[in-house]
């Protein structure tokens, strides 16, 4: 669809409208003539003045019933109520009834001084497209709407996708959605003031989605303008824990374009926040507590603060667990502190309800000093002594996540790959998202952790009663099943648990509806996934600016340094792009280099990221002692 839509350059809601109907089989065959016939390169056929009128707006190309109908009741003098029945029976290729009114037709045409033949070659082409002719009014509808969301993204692509996440967010399960959260990495930010609307300035690449934050946050998916508390979103790097007060929530409001928009201006710098409708655990009544209080008194300040003036009963101890896993309050108290808020809200609620209690009793506040005024704005922290968490081991990154996922249903500031993306994107070759796309036996590299492992005994055949595997594998862009049969179940049980981080090695399985991937292997994350092959390292002197010759020095030292050591077994390309051509420098084929995290962490570090490839395979050998080579693992990563 996306390249007849390149093709046919369309200019008018007509030509939408003929594409949904073109684009079915049957029609699809008279996209080339439809296309060069509206850009002039064909001339438009003159069949009969009838036929003519009727198709004058797709270029002499029958598409839609509604024509058929016309021209078979004004060519050829059927009625419209027997014209409609022809083409179902043509639909439903019912011949004995289609030649019945094949005489009529004939006839009629004739009369209106086509010849036998060219009535009986009309018919034919009649009898081709009716069956797949599309209605005319549905495929208007598709199309207006498909304009109008096309608008909508391009011109308002936060907004846009923030009512789509609301939306999909209430809908099916949510590992059902995560391709929705990959769109808005995706999406472009365009300049709305640039002269050619056909190609315009891209302002910047991909929107955040951010967690959950109880003082920015609305119960749908809402569009803030601004840094926000400068937590993380969608594998972000982390930021300050203060609590903004500059920043605005919008739903409805549309971006305003600054003269020259850049990185810091409104359009730019707006994310979208996560609805705290979407989180499990968390009733709607206490939704509208919580935001009807911020926007009486201001933004809360602290875990205590918020227990002080959420009404008491509203929020039970299961809701903050899950407000303070999912983040909510990281813009208070900071990400790492999540299990300090966690050990906190016993004694957060109890004070918060002693708090209460005085102030009904008419008392002032614990930490005001007096009892909040309604209608006042609080625009800082409270005034007072100042909160202190409960001491608490800070979660490990893998547990943070963990928490998170289990609350808001996947990962939203971070993935589990995110810290391997460095090491992993030089291997793999394909992604959950992407593999439906290749073809049958397509053999595929897929980093991925293992969701969850679902055991079969095999009670048949030659392998009865061994057990086999259906893992559930997850990435960043989605979700897949991977298949291990017996032999490969029996090699690699060890490395096929769940929350496990892996590459899987395999090959495309389409024969069952939804795209699998058949498993050879199994490999550590931080292990090779090739057994040989070679290194492909890009030097971009565009990129690097000045920079490549003192770029490639430095990335020559890092190579040397894992030159010919133990496990040496990649060869090393190296490709240098200018302005005008590439060149391709391949090593001393006695250069064999050992391939670890660190050291393509250090070269992308100087050649900038996708600079690095690998080209490898696979040696058919026995693999009796895989558990034992990888049971020691190297560090790759802050944690395991």
């Amino acid at each position: 669809m996306r390249r007849l839509l390149v093709e046919m350059k369309p200019d008018r809601l007509e030509d939408l409208i003929a594409a949904n109907a073109l684009f079915r089989p049957g029609p699809m065959d008279l996209i080339p003539d439809y296309n060069r016939r509206k850009h002039g390169t064909e001339e438009v056929p003159k069949v009969h003045e009838i036929v003519d009128r009727y198709t004058s707006e797709t270029y002499g190309v029958m598409v839609y019933q509604e024509q058929v109908m016309q021209i078979v009741h004004g060519l050829g003098g059927i009625k419209l109520r027997d014209a409609y029945t022809l083409i179902k029976n043509i639909s439903k290729k019912k011949h004995d009834k289609i030649e019945k009114e094949r005489p009529k037709f004939v006839e009629g045409s004739q009369k209106q001084g086509l010849s036998k033949q060219q009535a009986e070659h009309l018919f034919e082409l009649i009898l081709k497209f009716a069956g797949y002719g599309f209605n005319k009014s549905h495929s208007t509808g598709y199309a207006i709407v498909a304009y109008q969301t096309a608008y909508l993204k391009t011109y308002f692509p936060a907004h846009y996708m923030a009512a789509f996440l609301t939306y999909e967010s209430q809908a099916g399960k949510a590992s059902e959605w995560i391709p929705y959260l990959e769109d808005c990495r995706r999406t472009r930010t365009i300049d709305p003031t640039s002269k050619d609307p056909r190609n315009p300035r891209t302002i910047k690449t991909g929107i955040e989605v951010k967690p959950p934050d109880i003082n920015l946050s609305k119960a749908d998916f809402v569009v803030v303008r601004g840094e926000g508390t400068g937590d993380r979103g969608l594998g972000t790097g982390e930021g300050t824990s203060s609590a903004r007060g500059d920043v605005k929530a919008s739903t409805s409001s549309a971006p305003s374009a600054s003269p020259v928009p850049d990185a810091q201006s409104p359009i730019a710098s707006s994310h979208i926040r996560f609805g705290l409708k979407a989180l499990k655990g968390v009733g709607e009544k206490a939704i509208e507590t919580i935001i009807a209080e911020r926007e009486k008194d201001g933004p809360f300040t602290s875990l205590f603060e918020f227990c002080e003036r959420v009404p008491p009963g509203t929020i039970t101890k299961t809701m903050m667990e899950s407000l303070v896993k999912c983040g909510a309050f990281d813009g208070m108290h900071g990400r790492n502190n999540r299990a300090a808020m966690l050990a906190t809200i016993e004694s957060a609620t109890t004070a918060g309800a002693k708090v209460a209690a005085d102030k009904a009793a008419g008392q002032g506040g614990l930490f005001m000093g007096e009892a909040p005024v309604a209608g006042k704005k609080k625009s800082g922290l409270a005034q007072g002594p100042a909160v202190v968490l409960a001491k608490a081991e800070p979660w490990p990154e893998a547990e943070t996540l963990k928490q998170e996922k289990e609350t808001l249903g996947f990962y939203v500031s971070s993935h589990p790959l995110e810290r391997w993306k460095h090491w992993t994107t030089p291997f793999a070759s394909a992604s959950t998202s992407k593999i439906k796309e290749l073809p049958q036996d397509a053999r595929v590299v897929l980093p991925a952790m293992i969701q969850s492992v679902r055991q079969i005994l095999i009670k048949n055949g030659q392998s009865a009663g061994q057990r086999m595997a259906i893992l559930t594998v997850e990435d960043a862009t989605g979700l897949c099943e991977a298949v291990m049969f017996s032999e490969c179940f029996a090699k690699f049980q060890h490395l096929a648990i769940g929350e496990g981080v892996v590459f899987v090695l395999g090959r495309i399985d389409l024969k069952r509806g939804d795209p699998q991937i058949i498993v050879d292997r199994l490999v550590p994350i931080d292990f090779v996934p090739y057994d040989t092959g070679r290194l492909r390292l890009f030097v971009d002197e565009l990129r690097l600016n000045g920079g490549a010759d003192a770029a490639v020095t430095r990335v020559a030292q890092l190579v040397t340094s894992k030159a010919n050591t133990p496990g040496a077994t990649f060869g090393l390309d190296l490709y240098i792009g200018t302005d005008s051509s590439v060149a391709l420098l391949q090593a001393d084929p006695k250069l064999k280099i050992a391939l670890e995290p660190d050291l393509f962490k250090a070269i992308e570090g100087e050649l900038g990221v996708g600079m690095v490839k690998v080209a490898g395979s696979i040696v058919d050998k026995p693999e009796k002692n895989d558990r034992q080579r990888w049971t020691k693992r190297r560090s790759g990563g802050d944690d395991d």
